[in-house]
C-alpha cells in the first residue's frame, strides 16, 4: 500500500462506494480502465500518478489538495528512502550491467569505487542510492545526482510542500584533482 493509496482507499470506503461506483463518478474515459487504474493506486501498484489522476480522484471524493499533497510527500520519502548502493555499468546505449560492490559499502565507498572504475574504464557508471535517486559518474569523474520519478506535474508541489530541496535537484560535483 501506499498513503496515496490509503487514503483514497479510506476516503471511499467511508463514503460506502465501490471502486465501480467511483470510477463512474469521475466520468472520464472507460470506468472500467478508471477502476483498474484506482485499484492500482489502492494497492501501491502506481506510486506519485500524475495531477491529473490523482485530482479527478480527490476531487470525487471530496479530498482537500492538501490531503492528497501530505500523502504523495510521504510516498515520496518512501520511495527515497536509501538503500545499500548498487553499482551499474553502462557498456553502450541501452546495454548495462550490474557491478557487485562489497557488502556494507557506505555511499561514499560506493561513489569512490565507481569513481575510480568509470576512470579506468572510461566509461559511465551510476550508484543507485535509493529506490529512485543515483548518481552518475563520468568517464572524467564529473558526478551528478539525479531523480528518476514518474512524470507527475505535481512534484513542484511536493517539494514546496514537504520535500527538502536537496531531493528536488541535481547536483553536480567536480571531481577531485589527483
Amino acid at each position: 500500500m501506499s498513503a496515496l493509496g490509503d487514503l483514497l482507499e479510506q476516503a471511499r470506503r467511508a463514503q460506502g462506494r465501490s471502486r465501480i461506483e467511483l470510477a463512474r463518478a469521475v466520468a472520464i474515459g472507460n470506468p472500467t480502465k478508471n477502476m483498474r487504474l484506482l485499484l492500482a493506486i489502492e494497492r501501491g501498484e502506481y506510486l506519485l500518478p500524475p495531477e491529473s489522476i490523482w485530482r479527478r480522484f480527490a476531487s470525487a471524493l471530496g479530498l482537500a489538495d492538501e490531503q492528497v499533497l501530505v500523502a504523495l510527500s510521504t510516498d515520496f520519502a518512501w520511495l527515497d528512502r536509501p538503500t545499500q548502493p548498487q553499482m551499474i555499468e553502462r557498456l553502450f546505449p541501452a546495454v548495462y550491467r550490474r557491478i557487485d560492490l562489497p557488502d556494507g559499502c557506505t555511499r561514499e565507498e560506493a561513489v569512490e569505487i565507481a569513481r575510480d572504475h568509470a576512470r579506468a574504464e572510461n566509461r559511465r557508471v551510476a550508484v543507485q542510492v535509493s529506490r529512485i535517486r543515483s548518481i552518475y559518474i563520468d568517464a572524467e569523474g564529473v558526478t551528478r545526482e539525479c531523480y528518476s520519478v514518474p512524470r507527475s506535474t505535481l512534484m513542484p508541489r511536493i517539494d514546496s510542500l514537504r520535500v527538502p530541496d536537496s531531493l528536488a535537484r541535481t547536483r553536480i560535483e567536480s571531481p577531485a584533482k589527483d
